[in-house]
This record gives C-alpha cells, sequence and structure tokens, in this order.
C-alpha cells in the first residue's frame, strides 16, 4: 500500500510504500540539497575556524578537574587544623558528626533525603 506525501520545502508531492514511524518531511531531491549543502558548510567552516599559527592548547586532565572543583579558599588551614580530628553541628537540623581525618573544606549534607539544597556544617570543635 502506499501513502502520498507532500514536501514542507518545495510542495512536491510524491508517495512511498506505507511503513511504521515517522513520515519524512522533506522529498528525497531536497533531501540530497540539504545533505550536500550542510556537508559544504561544515567543511568550509572547519577550514576557516582553525587558525594554523596558534599553538595546540595543553589541557590536562588536572586542569579540567580544578575548574570544575576549585580548592577552598582556607583548604591548607583547615587542613592543618583539623589534622588531629574536628566536629561539626549542621546549621539547619543539628546533625552532629566527628571526623578523625583531616579534611580541606567544611562538610555539607541534605537534612532529609528528598531535600534538594545542601546545608553547611559549623565547626564546633
Amino acid at each position: 500500500m502506499h501513502e502520498e506525501l507532500t514536501c514542507i520545502s518545495c510542495n512536491k508531492k510524491w508517495s512511498r510504500e506505507k511503513s511504521r514511524g515517522r513520515k519524512p518531511k522533506l522529498c528525497s531531491d531536497c533531501l540530497n540539497k540539504k545533505i550536500d549543502i550542510s556537508n559544504k558548510d561544515l567543511f568550509t567552516t572547519s577550514l576557516v575556524s582553525i587558525p594554523k599559527s596558534n599553538p595546540p592548547l595543553d589541557i590536562t586532565l588536572n586542569t579540567v578537574f580544578q575548574l570544575i572543583h576549585p580548592r577552598h579558599p582556607e583548604a591548607e588551614k583547615l587542613s592543618q587544623e583539623t589534622a588531629k580530628g574536628s566536629s561539626w553541628r549542621c546549621t539547619s537540623c543539628g546533625n552532629v558528626i566527628n571526623l578523625l581525618i583531616a579534611i580541606t573544606a567544611p562538610p555539607t549534607h541534605r537534612c532529609t533525603p528528598d531535600m534538594v539544597s545542601v546545608k553547611p556544617y559549623e565547626r564546633i570543635k
């Protein structure tokens, strides 16, 4: 069984074998033109957009990680102060945790499992 479709670009009608799924919106001629044009655009823009005078960037995994997760401003000081352990209390619900290791940033948590915001802990000792 055949079905008749209309191209949204050139309004040309064409028929095809009826099948399941999405119906094509472009006829085969317009589809081929679009593919040819897009391939030419990609080729010309890639030649224009890459300058040959600039050296390649040296981006390491460490650099990317540091940009995504920057260090706390007082990381060194906090690490030295908490070397022998520390105690922290949640500013919202009052939950207390005791840490036996040095940390480089104040801890945070969600008071309830479905809570969206993250609450900070304040240092007790």
